[in-house]
């Protein structure tokens, strides 16, 4: 279930989507009980969200205007379910601001802290580790490699008299 009134929702929610992004990506399945089986329930309150609303969430505890997701409808079973899939983020994401809301009867619940870097360990969304970090550090590098390498077949493989550009990124072939 995802309430998008609840504070508390939204900072579990965002909590896990920051994980996944920090982690190399993940997909968070509503719908969808412990057993992989359908719920049954009504999913509009997640399908219906705006992207542009969850990034501006993202954006007011971490600072990053993260959009590297999307919401997708999907079934199960025959039953409707919710796909958010998250890419990867390109460095580690770290909250700045702190995730407290009520948690009832006059209680808090702290969902993150300023200055941490999630990462999911298994089934959880947890403070990342120093492996964690590297891990991170060691797929963008991964990235940049395979770039490094796509652009040096290029140039090794030009026909005879080709003449080599270096462009901006932004402009392709």
């Amino acid at each position: 279930e995802f309430d998008p009134a609840s504070r508390g929702a939204w900072c579990e929610i965002l909590k896990d989507v920051i994980a996944m992004a920090n982690s190399g990506g993940g997909v968070i399945a509503f719908g969808i009980e412990g057993a992989g089986r359908p719920t049954g329930a009504d999913l509009q309150n997640i399908l219906g969200l705006d992207p542009a609303e969850v990034t501006d969430k993202i954006h007011a505890y971490t600072g990053v205007h993260f959009a590297d997701f999307e919401i997708i409808d999907a079934t199960k079973d025959g039953c409707q379910v919710a796909m958010l899939v998250i890419r990867a983020s390109e460095t580690p994401i770290v909250f700045t601001k702190v995730g407290t809301y009520d948690a009832g009867g006059g209680e808090q619940k702290t969902a993150f802290s300023k200055g941490t870097v999630y990462f999911r360990h298994g089934a959880k969304s947890e403070p990342g580790t120093t492996a964690d970090v590297s891990g991170a550090l060691e797929r963008r590098l991964d990235t940049i490699r395979q770039e490094w390498l796509s652009g040096v077949r290029r140039v090794v493989q030009a026909p005879p008299g080709s003449r080599l550009s270096v462009l901006p990124p932004e402009i392709r072939d």
